[in-house]
């Protein structure tokens, strides 16, 4: 099977990690391995903000996940502002896939009601999806497959399955 690198960006709070979860999830039981790393099967999961920042540092990660599977989940919401680390990361595969998660004003508004301290500040994280959303255009410009979800109200594995069937074409 060819190898496959999919990057699910997005700002705060609207599902990479609830995604990423989910995508594991149909593969069977998920293990956590060290890094910031969750592997299922052919699948692995990687989330990029909480350990590897840089490609230097996520490359060989990326390249050592290949030898044993074949499809890797890369997520993070600062892949999608910097055109170089992302296009680096896609060319380690055959198969690239960007999976764009975003959600209404209103939506990310009432999630930070719900939770004002874990969201941080309202504007930066609706500038931030502005850059996610900016590099999400570059990357289809590139001619890098861009899948794009609305997430207020949906639910992941509705998303998890379209994104598995978009892998599958």
């Amino acid at each position: 099977m060819s190898k496959t690198v999919v990057l699910v960006c997005g700002t705060n709070r609207v599902g990479k990690t609830t995604l990423v979860d989910t995508l594991l999830g149909l593969a069977g039981e998920p293990r956590a391995a060290d890094g910031g790393i969750v592997e299922c099967g052919r699948m692995a999961g990687l989330h990029a903000d909480k350990t590897h920042t840089s490609t230097k540092r996520l490359a060989p990660v990326i390249s050592r996940l290949f030898e044993e599977h074949d499809i890797v989940f890369v997520e993070g919401m600062y892949l999608g502002t910097s055109g170089v680390i992302p296009l680096t990361l896609l060319h380690l595969a055959e198969k690239q896939l960007v999976v764009f998660l975003y959600a209404k004003v209103s939506e990310l508004a009432a999630r930070k009601r719900k939770r004002p301290k874990a969201y941080g500040d309202f504007s930066a994280i609706i500038n931030k999806q502005r850059q996610v959303c900016r590099a999400v255009n570059r990357f289809a410009e590139a001619g890098i497959p861009v899948i794009s979800f609305e997430t207020g109200g949906g639910n992941a594995e509705r998303i998890a399955e379209q994104v598995m069937g978009s892998l599958c074409c």
